[in-house]
């Protein structure tokens, strides 16, 4: 066998090594220990398979979603598997599995970039925690009863979940990232900000709707949901696990 044939059976391996015990993947395992530059190939295409696989098996998925893609690998998986040599079906699997990738992908792009915390909610935040203390105006009020100052400075699209009203505020401000005004809150317990903007105009989209995504940058833990249109974003000093505990203090969490 030669590098050329070793490295297209090697393209159809699984990265776990489930197919190594097959004989034309053996040779083409061993044709690759004795050529440096393919084993060096094989390696990293191992490497970055395995981290596909990860991230793949992290995606949310709906029921419908899962159904679509558990009914798409059986096809795969029978099509004339019988009648196919050990290649041929490394070479439908890789088939099947490129499909359902495509069906990962669409449904990851679909489903809110596979939970992870949106970029521009990042963004924000990070504008946000630059704001010094004499660019907000002073308030004594709880967080759910800023809807109508914020109104008065044409900003009517404020809303605080329902968990987070009885947060004692003391300061407000209007400021704009991308030419887009967002409503910010400081709140003296956590030392934390509140935020509430429009999800559309940042092509944010957080799914379900009314859940949460929570992650850490910059040294700050941030969390962040999207409910009718409008996200709502809390932000302060700390950790992933930090930010968690407080929502589940808040009773946030569902």
């Amino acid at each position: 066998m030669n590098a050329k044939n070793a490295r297209n059976i090697l393209l159809c391996r699984r990265p776990t090594g489930e197919d190594d015990s097959d004989p034309s993947v053996k040779r083409a395992l061993d044709v690759a220990a004795k050529d440096p530059s393919l084993a060096a190939e094989l390696e990293k295409q191992t490497v970055f398979d395995l981290v596909r696989a990860g991230e793949l098996r992290n995606i949310p998925l709906n029921a419908d979603a899962r159904t679509q893609i558990g009914e798409a690998a059986r096809s795969f998986l029978a099509l004339r598997g019988a009648e196919r040599t050990p290649l041929g079906r490394n070479a439908a699997l890789a088939v099947g599995v490129g499909v359902l990738l495509l069906v990962c992908l669409l449904v990851w792009m679909f489903l809110g970039r596979a939970g992870t915390f949106p970029d521009e909610a990042v963004k924000i935040a990070a504008a946000g925690v630059k704001a010094t203390p004499e660019q907000f105006d002073p308030v004594e009020e709880k967080a759910g009863g800023l809807q109508d100052w914020f109104a008065l400075k044409g900003l009517d699209t404020f809303r605080i979940p329902p968990e987070f009203a009885q947060f004692e505020v003391v300061g407000v401000r209007i400021f704009t990232v991308e030419n887009e005004p967002v409503a910010q809150v400081a709140v003296p317990e956590n030392a934390m900000y509140f935020y509430c903007f429009l999800s559309q105009p940042f092509g944010i989209n957080v799914v379900p709707e009314g859940t949460w995504r929570i992650t850490e940058s910059d040294r700050l833990a941030l969390a962040v949901r999207e409910e009718k249109g409008l996200c709502f974003l809390v932000a302060f000093r700390g950790s992933k696990r930090e930010m968690k505990s407080l929502l589940e203090k808040a009773g946030a969490l569902r």
